[in-house]
């Protein structure tokens, strides 16, 4: 429990999210292409090339890869925590943080590229953002109704014992909530001791 704990913890698990993701992007050779402006520094494009990896895409196949990608690492939350608003927080602040430096470098040291780009390189972050959002309530929404489905309680023992047991004078017809030895309406002995023993 202790380890699972571990991994409920946020910087862990946006940690976890980030290494899939740099995997894949490793394992696949993925790159997006930027036109950067002539001024940029070879340390800047390196830096803002690496965060738009992560959320660019260009193309089919790429738009595929990206999506695709982000859904995998988008269940890792949903497993973790079942409750949409702490899987969608988690989802979108994983998504946010990466968007947020790439515009903002992007912005910053490359204002050619990024003013004539900004439309169409912001359409693809706010529909991928709104999909994560989608899938993470939808998914966890589903996932918690199954697993209170699965863990349904069932009758124990203990529940049966608590149960009250219900008998009735064959004399006088009385009910109890119990098997009394003798009906106290009509004296007559309810309990035969030769069939109890």
């Amino acid at each position: 429990m202790r380890i699972l704990k571990i991994f409920r913890s946020r910087i862990v698990l946006f940690i976890i999210q980030f290494a899939i993701l740099s995997l894949f992007l490793i394992i696949f050779e993925y790159s997006f292409t930027i036109l950067f402006d002539s001024s940029v520094s070879e340390e800047r494009k390196v830096i803002i090339q690496i965060l738009a990896n992560y959320i660019m895409f260009e193309g089919a196949n790429d738009t595929i890869f990206i999506y695709c990608l982000w859904l995998i690492v988008a269940t890792i939350p949903i497993i973790l925590y079942r409750k949409a608003k702490k899987v969608y927080s988690m989802n979108l602040l994983s998504f946010i943080l990466p968007n947020f430096f790439f515009y903002v470098f992007l912005s910053r040291y490359s204002p050619l590229y990024f003013n004539e780009n900004f439309g169409q390189l912001s359409i693809k972050t706010v529909i991928l953002g709104a999909i994560l959002i989608v899938y993470s309530i939808g998914s966890s929404l589903i996932i918690n109704h199954v697993w209170k489905i699965i863990k349904k309680e069932k009758p124990t023992q203990l529940l049966d014992i608590n149960k009250k047991v219900v008998s009735e004078c064959p004399q006088c017809g009385t009910k109890f909530d119990s098997k009394p030895l003798y009906c106290y309406n009509c004296n007559a002995k309810l309990i035969d001791e030769k069939h109890d023993k």
